[in-house]
C-alpha cells in the first residue's frame, strides 16, 4: 500500500515534517546502529477504524555504514 508519492513528499515544508511527527495517533520508530540512523518503521490508527493500525515508511539499509 502506498499513501504518498516522492512528488508529493519532496514538497512538503518543515511545518509539514513536524505536524506529522506530532501526530498523537502515530508513532516513527528508528533503528539506529551507534550513532548512525540505518531505519525506521512508521505505525498509524487508522481514521475510520482506531482499532486497526497501518504500518507505514519501512527503510533499512542493506549494509550498515
Amino acid at each position: 500500500m502506498f499513501g504518498s508519492s516522492y512528488k508529493k513528499e519532496t514538497a512538503y515544508s518543515q511545518n509539514d515534517w513536524i505536524a506529522i511527527l506530532g501526530n498523537d495517533s502515530g508513532v516513527i520508530i528508528s533503528l539506529c546502529h551507534f550513532n548512525s540512523l540505518i531505519g525506521w518503521r512508521g505505525v498509524t490508527l487508522k481514521k475510520a477504524n482506531i482499532e486497526r493500525a497501518i504500518l507505514f515508511s519501512s527503510f533499512i539499509l542493506k549494509q550498515i555504514p
